[in-house]
Parts: structure tokens; sequence; C-alpha cells
């Protein structure tokens, strides 16, 4: 049956077993943190485990690094299409008009 206008059905957008997988991992959250912290700091762990465990845990305080990749400064291209073929020239049409479409 749809929903009536204004009606809704599932406030918190979250429902079924993805929504309790969720609502269970929210509430186990500050204990597994906890844990990760412990295995972090144990000098007794292996180093592996630390690490994984100290990247997870400045990831959610800090945020993951965002990697960017600079190519220097953009020189214009230009292009003799006339000398392109028809599959080329068909592919280069999909690209731009994709790339349009995502702006």
């Amino acid at each position: 049956m749809p929903a009536r206008k204004g009606e809704v059905r599932n406030p918190n957008g979250l429902s079924g077993r993805y929504g309790e997988v969720v609502r269970l991992a929210r509430q186990a959250a500050p204990e597994v943190m906890q844990a990760l912290i412990e295995i972090a700091l144990d000098r007794n762990q292996d180093s592996r485990a630390r690490i994984v465990a100290m990247q997870e845990i400045l990831g959610r305080a800090f945020g993951r690094i965002k990697t960017e990749v600079s190519l220097g400064e953009a020189q214009p291209v230009t292009l003799d299409a006339s000398q392109l073929t028809d599959r080329e020239l068909e592919i280069l049409h999909k690209l731009a008009t994709t790339k349009q479409a995502d702006e």
C-alpha cells in the first residue's frame, strides 16, 4: 500500500536487518573503541595489530587523510578532430557528454 501524502513510514531511514545491524554496532561502539585503544597502547601486542588499531582510532578522531594528486598547472589541450576515426569520435563524444552530465 503506498504511503499517503505527508506520511513518513521510516523516519530514521534504517529498517529491517540492516537497521538492526547499524543499531547494534552503534550500541557497541564505545566498548569497541575502548578495545581498539587498549590494543593500540599495548606494547605487548603484535605491531601490525597496533598500527591497524591506531589508524582506526586516528581516522575517527581526525578524519581520514585525503590524498590529492597535483599535476601542476593545467595546460590547454588541442585536438585535431579531423584526424580521428569515427569510433574515436564516438568515444570522445561519450566522454564529453558524460563529463557534462556529472557537472
